[in-house]
């Protein structure tokens, strides 16, 4: 270890590491009161050049609290070879799979390293190797700029939008255009993930108040609409219907567990995948048929829904405009907003 003056390295690699504006907080605290206790990782050239490639958090600390110097710890004298090192300790320790994804695109683009080498260098398979290549080509480079600036976090991208580009089908350019009405706003990602599908799915007049960043009555309506949800009397409804609820509360539990899950790397054993294989080609055979009785059910009844709306007012998707902007809509843009309303079965 050897202390290095700060304005001497170089931090080019930063773009691939996330930022976080909570934990950055936590670390410049730690350091204000402590110090940096734990070196800084660097690539040291032959001509003794630092280049800085793990301690983001704590190099920019440092520079916030005006040090002049800081500890570091030679990870590597060759960049390529850094960052595999870096991967290799990383996988079971901090990177998120978006910095994973984005340090193996630099060993492929960069560096020149085919994807069977990375993965014989990091003793993965091809397929680990192919997916992280995947996610970042799936993304726009307005969208990454913003999940790795702390803006716009990880997880929603990774559980929710990436989600709708894959299977739903959504376009590139209207991702862009939701990051960019909540990336800096400070939503937790649950309050984010709701304001998706209320974005996407809920009609004209709810994405245009998201656009407009007029997100927290979007939220407040949301809240509001779950409340009424949860105030639900069940005995008004036979024992069927009861059933059937409890039922639907569970398929939609369930399928965020599974969405959440089935990606881990910790499922790595023959009898899971086994096992898991022959469950999912079974829920897989049923799935047409499952999608299309929902997909029935909410076509013949959502006119009842509006019908028996006690407030009486139409609705073109999940979130309804605030009161004084209500504005003419013809037959067309009502059509429209009658399909996208489907998102309100998905809360």
């Amino acid at each position: 270890m050897e202390f290095v003056e700060i304005n001497g390295i170089n931090t080019r690699l930063e773009t691939f590491r996330l930022k976080d504006p909570y934990q950055e907080k936590i670390i410049l605290s730690s350091v204000l009161e402590s110090g940096i206790r734990e070196p800084l990782q660097c690539i040291v050239t032959a001509e003794k050049h630092f280049i800085l490639i793990d301690g983001f958090k704590r190099y920019r600390a440092a520079r916030k609290l005006a040090l002049k110097t800081i500890p570091c710890v030679e990870l590597s004298t060759d960049e390529a070879d850094g960052i595999l090192k870096l991967l290799q300790a990383g996988n079971s320790r901090t990177l998120n799979i978006l910095e994973q994804a984005a340090l193996v695109d630099a060993l492929s683009s960069t560096h020149g390293l085919e994807t069977a080498e990375i993965a014989r260098r990091l003793e993965k398979s091809t397929a680990w190797v192919s997916t992280r290549l995947g996610i970042l080509s799936e993304m726009s480079e307005f969208v990454k700029q913003e999940i790795f600036a702390g803006r716009f976090p990880a997880r929603s991208y990774m559980y929710t939008l990436r989600q709708f580009t894959r299977v739903q089908k959504i376009k590139k350019s209207e991702i862009d255009d939701f990051v960019k009405a909540v990336a800096g706003k400070h939503q937790s990602t649950r309050d984010i993930d709701k304001l998706a599908y209320c974005f996407f799915f809920g009609g004209h007049e709810t994405k245009d108040q998201i656009k407009t960043g007029n997100l927290s009555w979007t939220i407040g309506q949301l809240k509001h609409r779950d409340s009424n949800s949860v105030g639900v009397n069940p005995n008004d409804m036979n024992e069927l219907e009861q059933r059937v609820i409890k039922d639907l509360k569970i398929s939609q539990k369930y399928m965020n567990h599974i969405l959440h899950s089935i990606q881990d790397e910790r499922l790595k054993t023959a009898s899971f995948f086994r096992e898991a294989l022959l469950l999912t080609e079974g829920i897989l055979s049923r799935v047409g048929d499952f999608t299309h009785t929902l997909k029935l059910f909410v076509d013949t009844n959502h006119q009842k829904e509006r019908h028996h709306d006690k407030r009486g007012q139409k609705k073109s998707g999940l979130c309804p405009v605030p009161r004084g902007q209500e504005q003419k809509r013809n037959s067309e843009t009502a059509q429209n907003g009658q399909k996208n309303g489907q998102a309100d079965y998905l809360f």
